[in-house]
């Protein structure tokens, strides 16, 4: 009887966590240099010739998915050869970036996909974005919707203060625990450069009307994608069901309905299917006016943008 590929998948993660587990224990009760050099042919060698004859021979994966499993086994050298901390630092992050590649790649609209390019993404605006131009296509109209309500500098400022309890947090944790402490310290610095890449990406990613789409963005925790010709009505009514707020700390002006349902993408690969999307845009007259020409809705459907 010949194996399905989710079986012949399944043995093969059952063989390889069974090898991990083996050779982390023999590793613990012999330190021989001998020992851990056959241990570095099985992470090296021995795993992925089982992978290859065993899941692509078979036709079940591709070849290109000898990547991640060359780059897992690199990932367990690191901690079984001698190398120092710096070297082991920058073997880990090679193997992750590798990996992290290929989830991209291969898997573009998987979730694993989505939250690694999220996570990429708070790192890119929390630690290097400094210097970046806004995200405009070129031929795009931007709208800024981060100045009224003051977004970016309310989550700067949470970002500061979160950096100063860190501090006292690993100081007043430290007394019962040190892991604990660090793990809290670490956890409060992420989450200071998650706030950070927040506040810069409503300046870097604005609401932009090109001249064949619309792009709602809420910086980095809401985007859509719309086309002219799903667009129904611009208006100043409340939500209705499949409602979803695109704003900063300001009230909604401008509200846009759909044609048929999209799907909006959040922070961390959340995705929600809505009909109807609410903007608290800077200049709401602009944006529905480039809304206006851009889908030619009929005027018999006013477009009322609230003044003043």
């Amino acid at each position: 009887m010949t194996l399905r590929w989710p079986s012949r998948l399944l043995i093969f993660g059952i063989y390889a966590l069974a090898a991990n587990l083996s050779i982390g224990m023999l590793l613990r009760h012999d330190h021989r240099s001998l020992v851990a050099a056959a241990s570095c042919v099985d992470f090296l060698v021995t795993l992925p010739l089982v992978y290859y004859f065993f899941v692509i021979r078979a036709g079940v994966q591709p070849l290109v998915t000898m990547v991640p499993v060359l780059l897992a086994g690199l990932f367990r050298v690191s901690y079984v050869a001698p190398f120092n901390g710096v070297w082991r630092l920058g073997i880990a992050a090679i193997c992750e970036l590798g990996i992290g590649w290929f989830v991209i790649r291969r898997g573009r609209s998987s979730v694993a996909a989505r939250v690694l390019r999220s996570e990429l993404a708070v790192l890119r605006y929390g630690l290097a974005s400094w210097g970046m131009r806004p995200d405009v296509p070129a031929g795009g109209e931007a709208f800024s919707m981060h100045r009224t309500g003051g977004v970016s500098a309310i989550f700067s400022l949470i970002a500061g203060v979160s950096v100063v309890e860190a501090g006292l947090a690993h100081l007043v944790v430290q007394r019962w625990s040190v892991t604990a402490s660090w793990i809290v310290f670490g956890v409060s610095i992420y989450g200071a450069i998650l706030l950070v890449a927040i506040a810069r990406s409503f300046n870097l990613r604005p609401i932009v009307v090109t001249r064949d789409s619309i792009l709602i963005r809420s910086g980095m925790l809401w985007s859509v994608m719309i086309g002219p010709g799903n667009i129904v009505a611009v208006e100043r009514s409340s939500g209705g069901p499949g409602h979803l707020r695109v704003t900063g700390m300001a009230e909604p002006n401008v509200f846009v309905e759909f044609r048929e349902s999209v799907i909006a993408e959040g922070l961390y690969g959340r995705r929600k299917t809505i009909s109807r999307i609410a903007i608290s845009a800077d200049t709401p007259d602009e944006l529905v006016q480039a809304i206006r020409e851009l889908t030619n809705i009929d005027k018999s459907k006013q477009i009322v943008v609230e003044r003043g």
